[in-house]
């Protein structure tokens, strides 16, 4: 299907007019949007589209796709509920209860996260702030969608979660942080057992699918914006019947959830302040023949009329410390907040 070019001064007009829209660009491709698009929740039928998946992905039962809309009816626009805010210490603490659980035995890893907020200007514009992101991060997936259901998101994604081309799939375990200070970054211990928690549960999951010629490539480092993060991709062969059952299984990874799956999510569902919602969900494109380039939703932000509220998080093992993992979220929070 041909999408439209994204015209910038458009998508601000959208947005003050609460006209719902969705524009993403692909990491070294043109930019493209949806105008109103037509939405409904997807059933794993492969047409053309864009997938919203929240944190939880299939296991939510609210994956929308979104269409061009050939009837041009307007979406009625209710804004939802703002995120709730963590202080410091509330989140250090955080991150201190989940070590002593990773301590007791009940988890390997989790992945907590946090909310900031950031001040915008009155001139600030959701449309100009997506273009800047298109200009400054050639290599990740932005995107921006402003819909009904949930408000405002922006996004600029190092992390593809599953690309599938003619039957052969690509997925990215993505894990382990360093920050840009100098050309070459030393991944600690953790880092890389960090990473290779994602790795392995990735290459059972495809294997459990039968995903024939299995073929890992890395772990090696990766420029993401201001920092620096262990990559692997896993690819092969993948028939087109099971590529939901792919998804349903995979996501959400160790990489944003933790391990086990359920312990991680139920550890997150009781001790994080804030709902998730799209962060951490998967994003991009399908079409009918069975193509998908889908991508984590990672360095996230939700934009409203006079604040943004930057989602961050990090994986946490029994090697971890608190204060640290503070100070990667800080950074992490940099890759949108810089561009400001």
């Amino acid at each position: 299907m041909q999408y439209n070019s994204v015209n910038v001064d458009f998508l601000n007009d959208c947005w003050l007019s609460r006209t719902p829209f969705i524009a993403w660009k692909k990491p070294g491709k043109k930019a493209h949007q949806i105008i109103n698009p037509e939405i409904s929740l997807w059933n794993g039928n492969f047409e053309d589209g864009f997938i919203i998946a929240p944190f939880l992905g299939l296991k939510s039962n609210k994956v929308i796709l979104a269409k061009k809309n050939e009837s041009k009816l307007f979406l009625n626009w209710n804004e939802p509920s703002l995120p709730i805010l963590s202080t410091k210490s509330e989140f250090l603490n955080l991150c201190e209860n989940a070590i002593k659980a990773i301590q007791k035995g009940d988890l390997k890893k989790v992945v907590v996260s946090r909310v900031k907020e950031i001040e915008l200007n009155k001139d600030d514009l959701p449309g100009t702030y997506f273009d800047k992101l298109c200009a400054l991060y050639n290599k990740s997936f932005i995107s921006i969608i402003s819909l009904p259901e949930y408000g405002t998101w922006i996004g600029a994604s190092p992390e593809q979660l599953l690309g599938v081309s003619n039957g052969i799939s690509s997925i990215a375990s993505l894990a382990g942080t360093r920050f840009n200070d100098m050309e070459q970054p030393s991944f600690s211990a953790k880092e890389y057992n960090e990473q290779a928690i994602v790795t392995q549960f990735i290459i059972e999951k495809v294997s459990s699918v039968g995903i024939q010629n299995l073929n890992v490539v890395g772990p090696k480092p990766v420029l993401a914006g201001n920092l620096f993060h262990l990559k692997s991709k896993v690819s092969g062969n993948i028939e087109k019947e099971k590529l939901t059952r792919l998804l349903e299984i995979l996501h959400p990874t160790p990489a944003v959830a933790g391990t086990p799956y359920e312990k991680a999510t139920d550890f997150i569902q009781k001790n994080e302040k804030h709902r998730r919602d799209l962060y951490c969900g998967f994003i991009g494109t399908l079409t009918k023949e069975g193509n998908v380039d889908f991508y984590v939703n990672l360095r996230s932000m939700r934009w409203t009329e006079n604040k943004a509220y930057l989602y961050v998080g990090c994986g946490i093992t029994q090697d971890s410390l608190p204060e640290d993992e503070w100070n990667e979220t800080e950074f992490k929070a940099r890759t949108l907040s810089d561009v400001l």
